[in-house]
């Protein structure tokens, strides 16, 4: 494998904070430990009256892609400031404003809100509890609570004015990071209401982005607003769980004007590095904003896949037979983590079973202690 340098950049849409929210989102879920404890809750922050006929309520259930199951509400519009719930049973849920066996979920079921656009027959989702691809197992994590969609109540912070996609954003890794406040949930009726405080939010950022270039990472980012911004902390990970702050980069403090800001990793991991910004205000006070990843080789020879275009099976063929055992890991452009598993020693090819992965893009690692191989292939 000589070396070479592959990469993606993940770009992460606009999350500017204001005194409204930009969408409806889901402010609440419930998954109880008892019967059919099932809800969700919808909010509506935008500060007007909203046609609910544009959106659905959409299931995945033991892993797969979206929506395996849909809802459409039979309310009509949904007042600003308003919620609705909706929910399995009224047995077990009472006081929801609609009931629907599509609210049957259990933790390892992904939950998602979606939205046509304002018209039209076409959706596409909009927030989401867990995500699309392989089963999780018993549940997903969330803000550090283990199995956090199972048997738990997550309440959305009142911090929150926009939906989101990026599940692994939104879970968070511990109670700070995290869009949600966990609860243990037996059964009962959902928690009345939900208030967005968006208004006092420090820094209005439009974009992030990261790129790799002769062995670095390269993360730029631009501000739309900032309200008493001392500097942004970038910070690393190895596996989008656990970061290590690498730097830091002066805010504007206080400002109307578009700013722009940079920072160069100079040394960078072997892989797929995670970045992610906190800011902080001048009073100490911080706020995370969403990870974007970049994919770095260095080292070896390279390896082979055929093939390149597969349907079924992917055979991988080494430079070298394997002194020890390697880590495979199949990641889609997004950074997204499809499969994981292992080369046994004393081997130099393999064949892959991909029959399950959905259509499109991915990227082969292969990882024998310190020296890490990147190939791309195509699932049709």
């Amino acid at each position: 494998m000589k070396k070479g340098l592959l990469f993606f950049s993940i770009l992460v849409s606009s999350i500017s904070l204001s005194s409204q929210a930009t969408n409806l989102l889901i402010s609440e879920y419930g998954e109880g430990s008892s019967g059919n404890s099932k809800y969700v809750e919808i909010y509506n922050g935008t500060g007007a009256v909203v046609d609910l006929t544009n959106y659905q309520l959409w299931r995945i259930s033991n892993g797969g892609n979206w929506p395996e199951a849909t809802y459409n509400f039979t309310t009509a519009t949904l007042a600003d400031g308003a919620t609705i719930v909706i929910a399995n049973n009224a047995g077990d849920v009472p006081g929801a404003d609609e009931y629907t066996g599509t609210a049957s979920w259990n933790g390892d079921d992904a939950v998602g809100l979606a939205y046509n656009g304002g018209s039209g027959s076409s959706f596409s989702l909009l927030d989401a509890i867990g995500e699309s691809g392989p089963d999780p197992g018993s549940g997903w994590d969330v803000a550090g609570v283990n199995n956090g969609t199972k048997d738990h109540r997550l309440t959305r912070k009142s911090s929150i004015c926009s939906p989101n996609t990026n599940w692994a954003s939104s879970a968070g890794t511990n109670a700070t990071d995290s869009e949600w406040i966990v609860v243990s949930y037996v059964t009962g009726s959902a928690n009345a209401g939900h208030t967005a405080s968006c208004s006092t939010a420090p820094v209005s950022l439009s974009s992030f982005t990261a790129t790799a270039k002769n062995n670095k990472s390269y993360l730029y980012w631009t501000t739309a607003s900032e309200r008493n911004n001392d500097y942004m902390a970038i910070e690393r990970s190895r596996d989008g769980k656990r970061f290590t702050e690498i730097g830091q980069v002066a805010g504007a403090g206080t400002t109307d004007v578009e700013q722009t800001y940079n920072f160069v990793d100079e040394r960078p991991f072997d892989g797929i590095n995670y970045y992610r910004l906190r800011q902080v205000d001048f009073d100490g006070k911080s706020e995370y904003h969403r990870i974007v990843s970049v994919l770095i080789d260095r080292k070896g020879e390279d390896i082979r896949i055929a093939p390149t275009a597969a349907i079924d099976k992917v055979v991988i063929y080494l430079p070298q037979t394997t002194k020890a055992s390697a880590q495979m890991n199949i990641y889609d452009v997004t950074g997204k983590l499809w499969y994981t598993g292992v080369l046994p020693a004393g081997v130099n090819e393999e064949s892959l079973d991909v029959s399950n992965l959905p259509n499109g893009h991915y990227i082969l690692q292969v990882i024998e202690g310190e020296d890490v191989g990147v190939v791309r292939f195509n699932k049709l």
